[in-house]
This record gives structure tokens, C-alpha cells and sequence, in this order.
């Protein structure tokens, strides 16, 4: 009696499918499997919906595949929107070495984005908001929202991120009008966690690219450069 039912529906009211296959496994042993997670998975359950996930969908994967699925543990995770290679034990002895190498930094990260225009410095820092949505998923917010109470009762937290700007690679695919300014559209290589991309100095505001297929472990997020972005000396 008394007793509540909190029911969350899916954003934009649709639930994530994972169908993970043979090609999805990039490596695999006794120990680990190392799984090509692709954009608009998540890589574990979320507040409306257990079954969508790679986690999940990865033991009925092996399940399928072996008769019954191993004890898997994420060593580490992804965003719904970043592709890129996830680490999956499936030996419980295999968790801990796993847990110190990610929370040690030993493992070496990289994350890479299409973005326009060229950074006006080689290392420059973001300072925004940072807190989790409605729908239950991390995101940025505008710094002035910052202490902000969220509908789950957590508060926007200060957030900094510190970029390096790697290897800009011009894009021989785009067209331009006669005489007009090269557009730089690099991928650019971004060190560091939670990474977002930031766009310094846009050239060709109204030049668009088409959206296509993007490599493993590219982001695919594009934003001007706000007033909260410096540099780092």
C-alpha cells in the first residue's frame, strides 16, 4: 500500500535496437572480447530499457553462439553517440587488471572528430555545464546554467575540458565556390574524457557537409566556438 511505479519511456519514443554480430567483434580470447560499439548504442541498460544495450545484447550474442553467455563487465564505456572499440571481460579474473589499467590511465584513449573551421590555437580549454537530462543521459549545458536543480534532483555541474588539437587533415571531398576561403575539416584528434567537439574560428558559416558513415571511434558532434572556450598557454 503507499507503494509507487516510476515508468520512464524512451526519448524521442522509440527504444534502441542492438543487434551485435560476428563482424561486430574486433578481438576476442579467453579473457576479453573487444566489441565495435556503433553510434546510437548504449553501451549498458538505461532508466527505459534493459534490453537495448550492448551488454545486454552481447550476451544474447554469446548465448546464441556458445549455449549460455560468460559473466561480462565492461572495463570501460562509450556515449549512445560515440563509436568506437569497447572492452568487455568474460572472466571475472580478467576485471580487476582491467578496472587498474582504465582507472590508473595506462590505457591510452583517443577520440576523433569531424569538425570545420580551424582551431586558432593548438591546445584550448572548454568551460561549460555539465548534468544529466531528463531522459536520464549525460549532456552539456550553458554555463550559466550551472547550479541549476535537474529534474532528477542533481544540480548542473562546472565542467572543464582540456583540448589538443593533434592532426588536422584537410578534406579533399569538399567543394567550394570559385575563389572562396579552403574550408578545414579536419578529423581532429582530441585527447582526453568526455570530450566535445568545439569548432574554433568557423570559416564558411554557410557551407554544409553531408553527414555520412564514420570511422570507429570518431565523434560526431559540431558546435561554434562559445565565449567560454580559452587558451591554454
Amino acid at each position: 500500500e503507499g507503494a509507487q511505479v516510476a515508468v520512464h519511456r524512451p526519448p524521442g519514443g522509440r527504444y534502441a535496437e542492438v543487434d551485435i554480430k560476428n563482424v561486430d567483434i574486433l578481438y576476442e580470447d579467453a579473457w576479453l572480447i573487444a566489441l565495435n560499439k556503433r553510434a546510437g548504442w548504449y553501451s549498458v541498460a538505461t532508466p527505459w530499457d534493459i534490453w537495448g544495450n550492448v551488454l545486454a545484447a552481447l550476451g544474447r550474442f554469446l548465448a546464441l553462439r556458445e549455449g549460455q553467455p560468460p559473466p561480462l563487465h565492461l572495463a570501460h564505456q562509450l556515449d549512445r553517440d560515440t563509436s568506437g572499440v569497447l572492452l568487455v571481460s568474460r572472466d571475472p579474473r580478467a576485471n580487476a587488471p582491467l578496472l587498474a589499467t582504465f582507472a590508473g590511465r595506462a590505457a591510452h584513449k583517443q577520440y576523433w572528430c569531424i569538425c570545420a573551421g580551424v582551431p586558432a590555437t593548438e591546445q584550448f580549454s572548454l568551460h561549460t555545464g555539465h548534468g544529466r537530462s531528463a531522459g536520464g543521459r549525460f549532456r552539456v549545458y550553458p554555463l550559466e546554467e550551472v547550479g541549476r536543480t535537474l529534474p532528477g534532483g542533481s544540480r548542473v555541474k562546472d565542467a572543464h575540458t582540456d583540448f589538443t588539437l593533434l592532426q588536422p587533415l584537410p578534406d579533399p571531398g569538399l567543394s567550394h565556390d570559385e575563389g572562396a576561403a579552403p574550408l578545414v575539416t579536419p578529423p581532429v584528434a582530441v585527447d582526453g574524457d568526455n570530450a566535445v567537439v568545439v569548432v574554433a574560428n568557423p570559416q564558411q558559416q554557410g557551407k554544409k557537409r553531408a553527414a555520412g558513415s564514420t570511422p570507429r571511434a570518431r565523434r560526431k558532434r559540431t558546435a561554434e566556438t562559445p565565449d567560454t572556450v580559452s587558451s591554454v598557454e
